[in-house]
């Protein structure tokens, strides 16, 4: 199977996990931008639009509403113009950047611009840049993510610290509303400090009740984010990104040697990292694709024989274990499952 069959089909996290690791490989980025290679080459574009949709009708793809990454800025008033615009119900790009959204109901990018806008009227209108594409959200999820590592060399990350909004008390929520609401904002809002408080507070109920995220929606860690990476956007749209079946040829996207055999400091590079202890030693890789292991080298790095390993090589992920099969030699021997 090659590199996009195997990696497109992982859970959401480990899928992540896996680009960060392939990011910065030229190969892969190639592979995935061969969407237009595999035989059909328009059927992979995606239509892009821009439009407003009402706040209350979204749905979050992540776990966590961070509060001090939302109402904080809405609260100091940095900008006056879209707040009022937010609570009069029209239409507002919160920071100038709207909502990445999946056939104008899940929320792709941009969770925290959107509860901003929430948390300050449900019923105002938010503008977003639209996906359209008949896949579940996790999908159009691994899809952004493999757009993104064509376009960059890592996949960026989001720290989840932070207060969850799903999960907060009522008394530390009203408490951060009074501590960090400026005079500018409760004129605008033409509310008391204790009066904006329980305001927000019933939009936060509102949102616990008729906006929970996704089944299995993932840690905000490991959430997309394509404006890190110009021309993400661009090549799903132009059907470059090949995400799914049929696959481009390995050949034809990225040529690989088929009877090349690296060196260890290569495999190890490519797979664990070029700063890896393991580069520090000499492991032949044979024709037949098998692992010969020092064995002292093996207790030292606490490798246990019989216990399954995974090694990825040329888009080919092998599964298997060391053993002990000829107790004179100084090596374990390995095994593919």
């Amino acid at each position: 199977m090659s590199y996009l069959s195997n990696i497109v089909k992982l859970g959401y996290t480990r899928f992540v996990k896996q680009l960060m690791d392939d990011a910065a490989k030229d190969k892969v980025k190639s592979l995935i931008k061969s969407g237009r290679e595999d035989g059909f080459p328009d059927d992979e574009k995606i239509k892009f639009t821009t439009g407003e949709v009402v706040a209350r009708n979204l749905i979050p793809c992540q776990k966590q509403l961070l509060l001090e990454s939302s109402i904080k800025h809405s609260l100091a008033g940095k900008s006056l113009d879209s707040l009022h615009d937010m609570l009069k119900g029209r239409a507002a790009a919160i920071n100038n950047s709207p909502v990445v959204t999946l056939n104008g109901k899940y929320i792709i990018d941009g969770h925290h611009r959107w509860v901003e806008a929430y948390i300050v009227n449900p019923n105002t209108r938010v503008i977003v840049n639209d996906m359209k594409i008949n896949v579940e959200p996790i999908e159009a999820l691994k899809i952004i993510q493999l757009a993104i590592a064509a376009n960059s060399n890592k996949i960026p990350t989001s720290s989840p610290e932070g207060t969850n909004l799903y999960d907060m008390s009522e008394e530390a929520f009203k408490s951060y509303v009074k501590k960090n609401v400026t005079e500018t904002v409760l004129d605008a809002y033409t509310k008391s400090k204790d009066e904006l408080a329980d305001y927000m507070w019933n939009n936060v109920l509102l949102l616990r009740k008729s906006n929970q995220p996704i089944k299995d929606a993932p840690d905000r860690v490991y959430m997309p984010q394509p404006a890190k990476a110009p021309g993400a956007i661009d090549d799903l749209e132009k059907g470059v990104i090949d995400f799914k079946e049929p696959f481009a040829k390995e050949e034809s996207a990225n040529p690989i040697k088929k009877n090349l055999i690296p060196t260890w400091d290569e495999f190890v590079s490519e797979n664990y990292g070029p700063e890896s202890e393991l580069s520090k030693y000499v492991f032949p890789w044979s024709k037949y694709n098998t692992f010969l292991l020092d064995k002292s080298i093996a207790r030292s790095l606490s490798i246990k024989t019989g216990k399954n390993y995974s090694f990825t090589y040329g888009g080919k992920e092998y599964t298997g274990y060391f053993n002990d099969t000829t107790p004179k030699s100084e090596n374990y021997m390995f095994h593919k499952e």
